[in-house]
């Protein structure tokens, strides 16, 4: 089984408050198709925010897309099951984005 973990990556550092908050919080996940990892601005804490995997690759001609993926724990997937709603906040600029359950790296 491939660990999500990033390399070297150790939750002995992590406080308890920290790994409670982190198992109620969506978790990035690495994937085979990852080629950079973005890492936590420095006015953020571990804490607060940690490194995103991501594909980094063109869209098209003129426009580059970032992909990652989040692994969502058991109760994000009972609420979005009977609420049906998913709430998105990005920093900063909004970017155009897209939210699916379907790998944008499988056959079509």
């Amino acid at each position: 089984m491939k660990s999500n973990a990033p390399p070297n990556a150790s939750t002995d550092s992590l406080s308890k408050e920290a790994l409670r908050f982190l198992s109620s919080q969506a978790v990035p996940v690495y994937f085979e198709q990852a080629n950079v990892v973005f890492q936590k601005p420095a006015s953020m804490t571990d804490e607060e925010c940690g490194p995103l995997p991501l594909y980094r690759g063109p869209l098209n001609d003129t426009t580059d897309q970032h992909i990652s993926c989040l692994r969502l724990p058991f109760r994000w997937r009972v609420r979005l099951l009977f609420g049906g709603r998913l709430w998105l906040t990005c920093v900063g600029v909004q970017p155009p984005v897209l939210i699916t359950a379907k790998s944008p790296f499988d056959a079509q």
